[in-house]
């Protein structure tokens, strides 16, 4: 089936959020200084490699008293890839891993939202990865509200959650590392008078 390329994916984001907008949920703007994105995979058999991404943006529109009208796109920058070695960094953006020059981005587009317990949310969507697209479902815990002086009001989500590189094409490195990554999502979030 063929797929819309990520330039119309991306042009289209800001489309996802106003139609259809819930007069009950508040949009927010992800911070990129206080989001963070981190991974972890399995080395050698021995230890777990951990790496982080140094840019993620999106939005999420939240509606506490009705779930299922909120919505969440996130958009990770492959190409900020940090593993502390330039040597390594390199490689993993080259075309063996995540070929940043024809696919720079990683993007997560929510399809929907319920709420799982007191403060956890069960986000069902999808993620696209390579130019693949698979459904992705993640449990995202809501840490709270707080104030900002400069942005105002605050809100942030973590979720953590397992995906198989190789189902996303990436094979490479199968004898030296493993398949399945950890990825762990701070998402701190400012107040948005417009999504993203």
């Amino acid at each position: 089936m063929r797929r819309p390329s990520m330039r119309v994916l991306l042009f289209c984001l800001p489309f996802f959020f106003t139609a259809g907008f819930a007069g009950g949920a508040d949009p927010y703007k992800l911070d990129p200084v206080h989001s963070t994105v981190g991974f972890s995979i399995k080395c050698l058999g021995a230890f777990r490699f951990k790496g982080h991404f140094n840019e993620l943006t999106g939005t999420i529109l939240f509606d506490e008293k009705a779930p299922q009208n909120s919505r969440v796109a996130l958009v990770v920058n492959a190409d900020s890839i940090d593993t502390a070695s330039d040597t390594l960094d390199a490689h993993l953006k080259s075309k063996t891993y995540f070929n940043t020059k024809i696919y720079p981005n990683i993007v997560f587009i929510s399809d929907s939202v319920r709420q799982a317990g007191n403060d956890t949310y069960e986000v069902a969507g999808r993620l696209t990865l390579l130019s693949v697209t698979k459904p992705l479902t993640v449990s995202a815990r809501f840490k709270g509200r707080g104030n900002d002086s400069e942005v105002g009001g605050l809100m942030g989500f973590t979720t953590s959650f397992i995906i198989n590189r190789r189902d996303f094409g990436m094979t490479a490195g199968r004898l030296i590392v493993g398949d399945d990554v950890t990825m762990t999502i701070s998402a701190v979030g400012g107040p948005a008078s417009d999504a993203p």
